[in-house]
Parts: structure tokens; sequence; C-alpha cells
């Protein structure tokens, strides 16, 4: 009998070690420490999704985690995101479209400078409706210098010249005005919402989308409006034909 109850007492123990030990590499495994053990609790691809996420943690850079973490800040990033990079490609396409209208410009004032009246030096003269001569920087020709005119026919008027000459300035200036809010607004945000070293805050962001607004050309504003209305157009478009489908 003493023999027996030992040989209880042996299993118990036995027993109770095993149940030990099954809690303690249960808690490793669900852990995901290694323990040079196999695994006997949880499937490999639970240990190996948590050394993955891991892992990913680690690459994910800092505006990436903030966007994954801060619902409000990731909110109002990808809307002024998605702003710049409308306004980015609008502006791309308005740029393009104003140097195409300067260049006809300066090609229509070269002709009408070639065409032009000449003094004796050559230097274009234009005139006006009241029969007064100007060259074509403003200098008001008379006298014995008029007399040197060479005339041609169909020569254009002084309002004409000035009329081109107002339009190739215009254009010049449209050119110019939107290369700046490329450079200086766009780039400017573009450089702030992709820096990792220092991430833009909430305040910047809103700054940011506020600038882009207010600074933004009327040719470039126009294309965003017409954009963003077309793709509202395809949307409800795409809607009523899935309504009729149903």
């Amino acid at each position: 009998m003493a023999d027996d109850r030992d040989f209880q007492e042996t299993i118990r123990l036995m027993a109770d070690k095993q149940r030990h030990t099954d809690h303690t590499d249960q808690q490793n495994e669900a852990a995901g420490r290694e323990t040079g053990q196999m695994q006997r609790f949880f499937p490999r691809k639970t240990n190996q999704s948590i050394q993955d996420k891991n892992s990913r943690d680690k690459t994910l850079s800092a505006l990436q985690l903030i966007l994954l973490n801060d619902p409000v800040y990731a909110a109002l990033y990808n809307e002024t995101n998605d702003l710049l990079n409308r306004a980015e490609i609008a502006t791309e396409k308005a740029l393009q479209q104003a140097e195409q209208d300067l260049e006809q410009s300066e090609d229509t004032l070269n002709d009408t400078l070639n065409n032009a009246n000449k003094l004796a030096d050559g230097t274009a003269v234009f005139k006006d409706s009241n029969g007064n001569v100007w060259t074509k920087n403003g200098r008001h020709v008379e006298g014995d210098e008029r007399k040197q005119i060479v005339w041609k026919k169909g020569a254009l008027s002084q309002e004409d010249y000035l009329q081109q000459k107002q339009t190739a300035d215009d254009r010049k200036q449209h050119v110019e005005t939107l290369r700046h809010y490329q450079v200086d607004v766009l780039g400017h945000a573009r450089h702030r919402m992709s820096n990792q070293d220092n991430l833009v805050t909430k305040e910047e962001i809103e700054g940011i989308q506020k600038e882009i607004k207010d600074k933004s050309p009327q040719s470039v504003t126009e294309r965003i409006d017409a954009e963003i209305t077309e793709a509202k157009l395809v949307k409800t478009a795409s809607y009523e034909i899935d309504v009729l489908k149903f």
C-alpha cells in the first residue's frame, strides 16, 4: 500500500510540473518570445505575424505612424494633400497654356513691329487716330524726323499696337505669377508636407491649405473647380447607371 501511495504522489508531482511547463511555454509563444523549443500551442504563423508586425513598425516612417494613429491629423493631412495634388496638376496645365499664349502674343507683336512704318534708322513708328506719330517706346515724332518716315500700306495704328503690347505684357505677367505660385507656394507646401525629419503640425497644414486656396491664380482655381465638377458629374452618372441596372 505504501508503495502505491508513493507511486500516486510521484504521478501527481509529474503532472504539476508538466502543467507549469505548459503554462510557461504557452505564455512565451503568445508573446512571440523565442525559446528554442518547438511551438505547441499556437500555429507558426501567429508567432511569425508578431515578428512581421514588429518589423513593419520599425520600417514605418514617423509620418506613416501618425497617419495611422491620429485620425484627425490623417483626415486633415489627406484633404490638404489632395488639394495640393490638384493644384500642382492644374498649375502645370495652366502654365503650359499661358506660355503658349505668351509665345503667340510675342510672335504677333514682332510681326507688327516688322511691318510697321519706320524712321530712317529703322525704328518702328505708329500713327494714332489723331494723326500723331509715336515710336514703339512712346516717343513723339514730329518735324524733320517725321518727314523721314517710310510709310507702309496696311501698317497698324498706335492704338492697335498698344493693345497688342498690353496683351503680351499681361500674358508675360500671368506666366510669372503662375511660376511664382508653382515654386513659392506649391513647392514650399510639398516640401513641408513630405518632410520626414520635421513633421508638419496640424496648424501648419491648415495654413498651407489656406495659402493654396488664397494665392491660387484664377486660371488655376477655374481648372480645379472644373475638375471637381466633372468628377461629381461622373460620380452622379455612375450612380444613376447603377440604379437603372438594379
